[in-house]
Parts: C-alpha cells; structure tokens; sequence
C-alpha cells in the first residue's frame, strides 16, 4: 500500500472542497428551496433538517477550494520556476 505524500494532498484538496460545496448546494436545493417552492414553510423546512446550514458550508468550503486551488497553482509555479533556474544554470 502506498503512502500519500503532502505533495499528493496539497495537489488534489481543492477537488475534495468543491465535492463539498457541490454537495451541500445539491441538498439544499432538494431539502429546502424545492419543497419552499412547492408552498412549504422555509424556516419549517430547515427545522425538520436539524436547522443544518447548507448555504453556509457550500459557500465556506467553495471558498476553501479556491484558496485550496490558488495555492496549488502557486506551488506549481514556484517548483517550476526553481527547475527553470536549475536548468539555466548548468546549461552555461
């Protein structure tokens, strides 16, 4: 069995934020904003779902992916940038 690696997580966590998010949106569409829709009470509806917050833990781990995704992209930069010097540098 192999080990992850930090480089394997800090890589793919953006992915995992955004499963999250499209997760919590896709509930909270069918528990509450469908049956809202259909003439059902909003506040009742998030009391039957344990007064969960969908909205706030999509919007939170949305913008988790991004920061996840930005500094992913910054790590990529910054390890191909260091490669490019490596590589400028013995080529003289």
């Amino acid at each position: 069995m192999s080990v992850i690696t930090f480089n394997f997580i800090c890589k793919y966590t953006w992915l995992f934020a955004f499963a999250i998010s499209s997760v919590c949106f896709g509930l909270w569409i069918v528990d509450i904003l469908i049956p809202t829709l259909k003439g059902a009470d909003f506040t009742q509806q998030y009391e039957i779902h344990g007064n969960f917050r969908y909205l706030d833990f999509g919007g939170i781990s949305f913008f988790l992916g991004f920061l996840f995704l930005g500094l992913t992209i910054f790590l990529e930069y910054v390890s191909n940038r260091k490669l490019l010097k490596g590589t400028a540098g013995i080529s003289n």
